[in-house]
């Protein structure tokens, strides 16, 4: 059986690459096509650092819910690359 240690540095290990790039490391759609397939616009892409684009591995688009307004105040928890932030910065 693994130890406590072992398992946490798997999860290290994982998203370390993750953060340099998420094509290839899950199952679904990352990147720009991930999310493209959860409805955010070309403009949001656009306007993203490209590493945040490029380690885009979200499972869905908070986005989606609402609108973000002014003065509205937003916490990203584990907030991978800041792709959500970066949205949310502009919107």
């Amino acid at each position: 059986m693994a130890k406590e240690t072992d398992i946490q540095e798997a999860i290290r290990r994982k998203y370390r690459g993750v953060a340099r790039g998420a094509e290839g490391a899950f199952a679904y759609p990352t990147g720009a096509a991930g999310a493209r397939a959860l409805g955010y616009a070309e403009a949001d892409l656009a306007a993203a650092p490209e590493v945040a684009v490029r380690s885009f591995c979200g499972v869905g688009n908070p986005f989606a819910l609402g609108p973000v307004g002014a003065g509205d105040a937003v916490l990203d928890l584990g907030c991978g690359a800041g792709f959500d932030l970066s949205v949310a910065a502009r919107r």
